[in-house]
Parts: structure tokens; sequence; C-alpha cells
């Protein structure tokens, strides 16, 4: 039976906590998981299924809905606070199983885990699904799975514990080196799981200690009786996961809730240990090389963002890829034919830029911006593997950015307009990344050559921005004109312009220097009459002082500044690329194309091979 959890709505819950207070049940403490209010603790599931009753009147018993994540990700989604009961474990238990856990928050601590793994390595997916990660069919068990099977049917004399075909997700997912790390609560290790491990098939690699996982299972012992099977579908599920990612080619890591204090100030150490050799098990993780021990007082850590920034590339490398496969032929752009959006990217001046549109759905665009062309699905109809390849790309789209855009809304409610400030310049930096070649090339202000620099663009960008700011004033100090001449005279391999936003506010660059941002607003309104006006707001604006102003206009100012917040607006320098009166011209647009896509898979290629990222290497020839 399918339920509504939709019609279920924060204010249902605050209506489940008083009716819980109010009649006081007899309710015996949770196993695991509580929400939080008011600071005050409640059973998590049974609030869950009260508020589910307040919103659509009709009783649900606990066996037809879960607890746990299921039940903390539904209360998250409401804006509610969640915590777990903290786990220890006994001492006389071996290897790292050893380590007696803080009192740890289960939810804070994956949070924290969470945050540091994209603060490391940018990239990372959260609950991803894959199409192989499903639980095999019943009638034709596969033989990796008999023994499992059986072991956990004889343990209570359950039999029917999962479904088939049942897709799984993953806690964390890095695309480039497939890595799984799955986070394992303190249900997660009952006999039943036990069990499964101690009958897993023989040959397979894993990414945690088997032993020590069976040790853990022994000690800790974990209960869940509801629904009665409940301890043998989770150990047959995470059976599934270790199995099948094998099977894949996946590496899939497991970290134990309580052996590491995810929320420590050196936590960032503990990840080394994550990746690194595992001398008893003799696991070796790709992912291991990315990691550079450092201070961990440095305000960013480029060498940490350099997958992030292939990651852009690739996106920009696939867009003109699209570009050499889908400009019209000379005769459909001449004979009146047409050929829909496509031809209106092109014939525009915006047609050799693009755009990721960080609002959450990942989708990549031509032309920058808000307001511009998407790149319509019929365009891959020539190229399948353009078209999963890309998709590929926008699934990888850092979790981060969406997260930014919430943590900004917040702030701007509370006004905390120097926290927004900040947050946009690491946004913008981001897109600074995206947007530009990443070799280390630049032009020294009194020399003709280009020359290699003592600081890279990334470096100097690093020092102008972290290192100028003087947040206790309302403007925050500008870029000398030294500061911005060597800015804008680095480099660039687009012959466009581009808005990005800095210490010396909204400002625009190309190739052939310098732009006023005022020339650059008056094409963007001239073409499409909008442009972000994010920052010049936050400097100007005299009516934001404190939260206790009702102001309409300062609330109207807060979201409209979040609705501004895209990325910047991309235009492409002097003629639109597909005005070409003679068929020659075309043909030289096309080749130019061609020099643009080898030009950038080689820079791609020789950052991956000078500093042994992990990542694989592009060698499309288009013909």
């Amino acid at each position: 039976m399918k339920h509504n959890w939709e019609n279920v709505i924060h204010e249902d819950v605050l209506k489940a906590i008083k009716k819980f207070e109010k009649e006081n049940p007899d309710y015996p403490e949770p196993r695991n998981t509580y929400l939080v209010f008011n600071g005050e603790k409640y059973p998590a599931k049974h609030i869950r299924g009260i508020a589910y009753y307040i919103a659509n009147g009709v009783q649900i018993k606990k066996s037809e809905f879960s607890g746990g994540e299921e039940t903390a990700r539904f209360f998250k989604k409401l804006r509610f606070e969640i915590e777990y009961k903290n786990m220890k474990l006994p001492l006389e238990t071996s290897g790292i199983i050893n380590k007696k856990p803080a009192n740890m928050s289960v939810v804070h601590q994956k949070n924290a885990l969470q945050k540091l793994l994209q603060k490391k390595f940018g990239i990372i997916e959260t609950e991803k699904k894959f199409g192989w990660l499903k639980t095999p069919s019943k009638e034709n068990l596969p033989h990796e799975y008999t023994d499992i099977y059986n072991g956990l049917r004889n343990h209570r004399n359950h039999s029917d514990f999962f479904k088939a075909n049942f897709k799984l997700s993953c806690d964390f997912y890095f695309e480039d080196v497939n890595l799984i790390i799955e986070y394992d609560e303190r249900q997660h290790f009952s006999l039943a799981r036990k069990i499964a491990l101690e009958n897993y098939p023989k040959g397979i690699t894993l990414g945690f200690s088997l032993r020590d996982w069976i040790i853990a299972c022994e000690s800790i012992n974990a209960k869940d009786n509801d629904p009665p099977d409940r301890d043998e579908k989770r150990a047959f599920y995470d059976s599934v996961r270790d199995i099948e990612a094998f099977k894949h080619g996946y590496t899939l890591i497991r970290v134990k809730h309580g052996d590491y204090n995810w929320e420590s100030e050196d936590a960032w150490k503990y990840i080394d240990t994550i990746f690194a050799l595992d001398k008893k098990g003799g696991i070796q993780h790709k992912i291991a090389s990315l990691i550079n021990s450092r201070e961990s007082s440095e305000l960013l850590e480029t060498f940490d963002w350099r997958s992030l920034e292939l990651e852009f590339q690739r996106v920009r490398l696939n867009y003109i890829k699209w570009l050499f496969y889908f400009t019209p032929p000379v005769e459909e752009i001449y004979s009146g034919s047409g050929t829909g959006g496509s031809y209106e990217i092109f014939n525009s001046y915006f047609g050799r830029s693009f755009s990721l549109f960080p609002c959450g759905i990942g989708c990549v665009y031509a032309g920058g911006g808000k307001g511009c062309v998407g790149l319509p699905p019929e365009c891959f109809k020539k190229n399948k593997d353009l078209e999963e390849e890309t998709e590929s790309i926008i699934n990888t789209l850092p979790e981060f950015i969406r997260e930014l855009r919430v943590n900004i809304k917040e702030q701007l409610e509370l006004y905390n307009i120097s926290l927004v400030w900040e947050m946009i310049q690491n946004y913008y930096w981001i897109k600074f990344g995206m947007h530009e070649y990443i070799f280390d090339i630049s032009f020294d202000p009194n020399t003709a050559d280009a020359e290699i620099t003592e600081d890279t663009i990334r470096d100097y960008v690093i020092k102008s921005m972290y290192h100028k700011i003087d947040l206790s004033k309302k403007t925050p100090n500008k870029f000398s004109a030294q500061d911005i001449y060597k800015l804008l005279s680095n480099k660039f391999t687009w012959n466009r312009y581009a808005i990005c936003s800095y210490d010396s506010g909204p400002l625009g660059w190309g190739k052939d220097g310098y732009v006023p941002f005022s020339v650059i607003s008056k094409t963007i309104r001239e073409y499409y009459r909008v442009y972000s006006c994010l920052l010049d707001d936050i400097y100007s604006n005299e009516e934001i002082t404190s939260p206790e102003e009702e102001d309409n206009a300062v609330k109207d100012f807060a979201a409209d500044s979040l609705k501004n917040l895209y990325d910047f607006k991309i235009l492409y320098h002097k003629t639109p690329i597909a005005d070409s009166n003679y068929y020659k011209d075309f043909l030289k647009h096309k080749q130019e194309i061609r020099e643009l896509i080898i030009d950038t898979q080689g820079s791609i290629n020789k950052v991956i091979e000078e500093e042994h990222l992990l990542l694989e290497k592009h060698h499309f020839i288009p013909k």
C-alpha cells in the first residue's frame, strides 16, 4: 500500500508532538532515532506515524513504513533535527573495533564526513543508484547469494525478507574512481549480518576488514524486529551492495560509526586511514593518491580542487564536441528550413559559451546564465555516446553548489550580509575554475611574451580574495590597479567576455583586455534584458541593518538576490559564429571548433599526466 507522505507538512509534525505530549503514552524508548524539537527528544518513527494520521486521517502501523535513515530524511526534508542514540562498544573486541567511540550523533557525524569529503574532492554524489545495483531474482538466485540466503533463512525461519529487482542506493559515490562509501550505523551490526558475512563467496575483494565487521556484529548484536525480518533484510541488502559493487568493478568502502570523530578539528587526517593501504586486508584504494598532507589552517587547498576543475572542463569539452557535430550545414542555414533551437544558439552572441545552471537540477546550457537556450535532447540523436557522457557529467554536479544556494537563502533571511558575501566569494571561485583553462601560463605585465609565473592564476585569485577582504567594512577592499591588470591579462583561451565578481565588484574580462561592467550590462539588457545584480545590491542597499526591520522591500531584496544567483553571463565577442556569408566561412568555423576540441583535450590530458590524477584521458578525434 502506497502512503501519501507528501501530504504531511511541518505544521502536522508540530501537532503530532503536542498530541504526543498531551496523551503522554507509555511508549518504549526508541532504539535509535530521535526527533529533536525545542531541546526535547521524541521517538521519531512514532511521531511520524501520528503526523501521518493528522494529515491524512488514516492510522498506519509501524510495520507499514520504515524508521532509521528513511524517517531521518523525512524529518530533515521538513527542516527538523534528527539525533541518533549513542553507540558504545565493549573494549574486549580486537582491531579497530577496540576503539571506544565518543558520544557522537550519527546524523552529525555522517554530515561532517560528507562535508569533509566534498572539501577534499569536490565532486561527490549522495544516495546514488545504479541500474545494476539491485536485488537478484528469487526464482533464479545467483550462486553467489545461495549460501547467504540459506544462512539467513535458517537463522529465524524467515524466507521472504527481500524483494526481487529492488534498487538500492549508496551513501557516497565518487565517479572518477568508481568508489562507493557506506556509513554503517549500529543497526548494521546484527547476528544476521554476521551470518551473511560468513557466507560471502570466496575470491571477493572487500573495501573493509571482513574479520573486524564480524567481530563488531558479535559484540554489538543489534536487534530490530519491526518488521520481524528487518535484520535479515538489512543484512541481505548490505551483502548485495558489497557483491554487486565488486562484480561491476567498483570499490566499496565501509566506515563504521564511532571509529573516528568526523566533527573534530583534525578529522581531515582520518581520511588517510580510510583510503590508504589496509595492511590487514591488503586493500589499496586508488583515490588515496589524491590525498596530500597539509596544514589544516590553509584557507583553500588548490590541489584538492583539481578534480573539480577538470570535471568542469569535461563539460566544456562536451559542449564544443556538440558544436562540432551539430552546427547546421550551410544549406540548412540559408535554405530557410531552419534548425530550431540549435540555430538560435549559433546565430547569437552567446554561441560559443556554455554554463552550468547550479539551481539543483544540473542542466547544461548554451549561452550562459539565466534566460539562455538549453541543449535540446534531439541534438544528440546522431551520437548516443555523447548524450550518455553528457548525462553522466550532469549527474556528477557537486552537491555543495545546491547546498550553497540553500545556505545563502537562510543567511539572507537572517540579514547576515557579511556571511552571504563570503559564500558568494566561494561560489564565484568555483565558477571561475569552470570557465577557464586550468594550466598555469600567465602574462607578466612587464614582458610581451607568455611565461610561467611563480604564482599560478588560481594561487593569485586565492591570495587576492582571502587576504585582502576586510569583512568589518561595509564594502570589501578593492583590488589595486596592478592587481586587476594582472588578473585580466592572464591568457584566457576563449575569445569572449565574462562577468564575474571578486573584491572589485562585478567586472568583465576577455582576452583582449578589461571591459567595463556598464558596457557588458548594456549588452546583456539588449539581448536578454536580465543580469545578476546580487553583489551590487549588497554593496548599495542601505536598508539592510537588522532582523528587526520588517520592511517588505528588504524581504523582496533577499528573495530577488537568491533568484538572481545564477552563473555569470557570458558574451561572445564581436560577430556571431554562425553569421557566415560564404561556405568557406562555415568550413573555417568547423575547423576552428575542431582545433578547439583538440587543444582542450591536450590541456586536460597534460594536467592529468603531470599531476598523476586518476582520471581518464581524452582521445576524441573530430572528423
